[in-house]
C-alpha cells in the first residue's frame, strides 16, 4: 500500500506495528479488524471511498492522520475496539455532512487541558464536536466467540470443531471475566462435541455453548428488541453505558480553551444491539432521556446525534436542541 491508498493517508503504518505487537504480547485481543482491511477488499473498499469523502470536506486534511496518530496507542489491549472509536469520528463528520455541517477543522490537542474533536459550522453556528463511540456489548456469548476466533488466527488455523455459542447471561463481563472465558477457550478442545454445555465463571455468569462438526463458528441467539422491551435490568444497563458516555463529554464539549463556540454537540455512534429488527423508537426515547439527563445540569444547550454504521440515526440534532428520533431511510 502507500499513502494514495486512504487506509494508508489516515493510519500510517501503525497497522502492521500493531500485528508485529501482538505477536510478542499474546495477552492482548487480536485484530481480526487489521486483518480484514489489509487482506478483504469487501472490508477495506468501503472503509477508503469513507475515507475519501472525509477527507475531502475537512478544512486542513493533514491534521486528521495527526489526530489519529494520537488517539491509537500501539499496545493498547483492545486495538479493534479502539480503531473503531477512532473511525467513530469519520462517521461522525460524514453524518453531520450530509446534515448540511461545513467547514470541518481537527481541534489541537492541549496538555492538561480537554477538548472537543473537531469543530464545524452548523445550523449558521459554530459547533464544537465531541465523538464517542459506543461499542457493542461484552456479553457472555459475544465474548466467547470472539475470543475463539482471536484464538484460531493466533494458531494459524481452524479449530477442528467450531464453537456455536447460545444465549447466556446478559451482564456486562468485566476484564476479570474476560481473562476467564480465555482460559475457557483454550480448554475447549476437552468438551464433548455435538452437547449442549453450560458453564458459570467464578462470578456466577454462565455461558452456554456447543461444538460442532463443519460450518463456521457463529453466535445462535442475539440481543432482541423484546428483550429491550421486558428486560428490565437490560434496558436499565443500556441507558445507564449512554449516560456514562455523556458524562465522559462534558468536560470536552465545555473546554475553557474553546472561545466563540455557539453550539455544542454529542455525536455517538452506537452498535446497537439488535439484528435485522425493525427500527427501535422505544430504544430512541429511552436513549434520549438519558441524555437529558446527563445534560441537565450544563451551563448550556448539547445537541444530539446518535447514528450506527447501517445508516439509521437513532437521535437527530434539531433547532432548538431538542432531538427527535427519524425513521430510518
Amino acid at each position: 500500500m502507500s499513502l494514495h491508498n486512504p487506509l494508508d493517508w489516515l493510519f500510517g503504518d501503525i497497522f502492521s506495528r500493531r500485528l508485529e505487537y501482538e505477536a510478542q504480547h499474546p495477552e492482548v485481543l487480536w485484530s481480526r479488524l487489521i486483518r480484514s482491511l489489509r487482506q478483504d477488499l469487501r472490508a477495506a473498499t468501503p472503509w477508503c471511498e469513507l475515507i475519501e469523502a472525509y477527507r475531502a470536506v475537512l478544512l486542513e486534511p493533514a491534521a486528521a492522520p495527526v489526530k489519529i496518530a494520537e488517539d491509537l496507542q500501539l499496545a493498547t489491549y483492545d486495538f479493534s475496539g479502539k480503531l473503531l472509536d477512532a473511525f467513530a469520528e469519520v462517521l461522525a463528520v460524514l453524518q453531520l455532512a450530509k446534515l448540511g455541517a461545513s467547514q470541518f477543522e481537527m481541534v489541537a490537542r492541549i496538555v492538561d487541558q480537554k477538548t472537543p474533536d473537531f469543530l464545524c459550522l452548523f445550523n449558521g453556528c459554530r459547533t464544537a464536536v465531541e465523538v464517542k463511540n459506543l461499542r457493542s456489548h461484552d456479553f457472555a456469548e459475544k465474548v466467547m466467540l470472539d475470543l475463539f476466533l482471536d484464538a484460531q488466527l493466533k494458531a494459524g488455523k481452524e479449530a477442528a470443531l467450531q464453537l456455536v455459542t447460545h444465549r447466556s447471561d446478559r451482564s456486562w463481563l468485566k476484564r476479570n471475566e474476560i481473562r476467564e472465558m480465555a482460559t475457557l477457550v483454550e480448554r475447549l478442545p476437552t468438551f464433548a462435541p455435538d452437547v449442549t454445555h453450560r458453564v458459570s465463571l467464578s462470578t456466577g455468569v454462565a455461558v452456554v455453548f456447543h461444538l460442532q462438526r463443519g460450518g463456521n463458528a457463529h453466535s445462535e441467539d442475539a440481543i432482541s428488541l423484546d428483550d429491550l422491551r421486558s428486560d428490565y435490568s437490560l434496558r436499565e444497563g443500556l441507558s445507564a453505558k449512554v449516560r456514562r458516555t455523556a458524562a465522559a463529554a462534558v468536560p470536552q464539549l465545555f473546554s475553557s480553551a474553546l472561545t466563540n463556540i455557539e453550539q455544542r454537540l454529542l455525536a455517538m455512534r452506537w452498535d446497537i444491539p439488535w439484528y435485522g429488527l425493525p427500527f427501535p423508537e422505544d430504544l430512541a426515547d429511552t436513549v434520549r432521556a438519558a441524555l437529558d439527563r446527563e445534560f441537565q445540569g450544563c451551563a448550556g444547550a448539547v445537541q444530539k446525534l446518535i447514528f450506527t454504521d447501517f445508516e439509521y440515526i437513532l437521535l437527530a440534532p434539531t433547532e432548538p436542541s431538542t432531538s427527535s428520533p427519524l425513521s430510518p431511510p
